[in-house]
């Protein structure tokens, strides 16, 4: 059996009734002694236009004998049978299902990655996934959810009045493009660096030419990580026309260097660079970027607060 770690998330409508009818079919489609629900939680709408309702999120654990992208193909099913339309990104949603772990499988293409790329910047997907799942491990830093939350409940505390800072790195392709990015999103990145030979990733064709850049860049950033603390790396890429190519074809090099996909050229072992939480942003737009930025850093410090059972009794 197969253990599947999901997030439901809705704000749209009578959210609360038809998280529970997704609920249902869920519990329908895999069994009710395979799923177990979080704790309904309540947190402000990240990213979207202003004046969205806030939503409501939840986690399930699922046992099956399904793959990855059965599940998938089950989610999507109920989300098409609630009136779930896809139009714009962080729009309000009247269902939103994903699968954000299916063991330590790891997946990249452009319908379905595991692990789900933004889980680790989401306090409202680890908050109520550590109720349920605290030891699961998330592959790609190879640390427990109950770590990487408590790595997000600590940046809950950084502000103004704060004497702490949250330390977010990003590595671009040049330090125009971290400037532009800086400037739309009118925050100092004081830790930024950039590191020109990642220009060339995701072009790379010669295993050799591959192995060296990763080495050139592991030992980087483990010097940078011995007298900088980060809580996340934000690699800033370009990516091509989306009508033309899929960005996650485009950008397969850098997601390998990352260990968002699986290579054997990916980073070696348990290195302190390795566990750091990771975050692919390729755009070519500098004020889109900057705005996806902003986004998964109000996700990793947005209020959260727990808002009952999952079904009512």
């Amino acid at each position: 059996m197969a253990k599947t770690l999901v997030s439901l998330g809705a704000n749209l409508g009578n959210s609360r009734q038809v998280m529970q009818l997704a609920g249902e079919m869920i519990l329908n489609r895999f069994g009710a002694s395979n799923v177990v629900f979080s704790r309904l939680y309540r947190t402000p709408a990240v990213g979207g236009p202003a004046g969205q309702d806030d939503f409501y999120n939840a986690v399930a654990t699922v046992e099956s004998a399904n793959t990855s992208f059965e599940v998938w193909r089950v989610l999507c099913d109920i989300e098409q049978a609630l009136g779930r339309q896809r139009r714009h990104r962080w729009e309000s949603r009247r269902i939103d299902l994903d699968v954000l772990l299916h063991n330590e499988e790891r997946h990249w293409t452009p319908t379905l990655k595991i692990p789900h790329p933004r889980m680790v910047t989401r306090t409202f997907v680890l908050e109520p996934a550590c109720e349920i799942a605290s030891q699961w491990i998330e592959p790609v830093t190879g640390r427990t959810i109950e770590s990487l939350n408590n790595s997000l409940r600590q940046m809950m505390t950084v502000g103004p009045s704060s004497d702490t800072k949250a330390n977010i790195l990003v590595v671009a392709e040049s330090p125009d493009r971290i400037d532009r990015i800086a400037e739309e999103i009118e925050v100092s990145f004081e830790k930024a660096i950039a590191f020109q030979a990642l220009d060339f990733l995701s072009r790379i064709t010669v295993a050799s030419q591959f192995e060296k850049v990763r080495q050139q860049f592991e030992q980087k950033m483990e010097e940078y990580l011995a007298t900088s603390p980060l809580q996340l790396l934000v690699f800033a890429g370009t990516s091509p026309d989306p009508t033309v190519v899929h960005w996650e074809d485009y950008c397969r090099g850098w997601g390998e260097l990352l260990g968002l996909v699986p290579s054997k050229y990916e980073l070696s072992g348990a290195t302190a660079f390795r566990r750091l939480p990771k975050y692919l942003l390729a755009a070519n737009d500098p004020v889109w970027a900057a705005h996806e930025l902003h986004a998964a850093i109000h996700a990793m410090t947005c209020s959260i607060q727990p808002n009952g059972v999952f079904f009512d009794v």
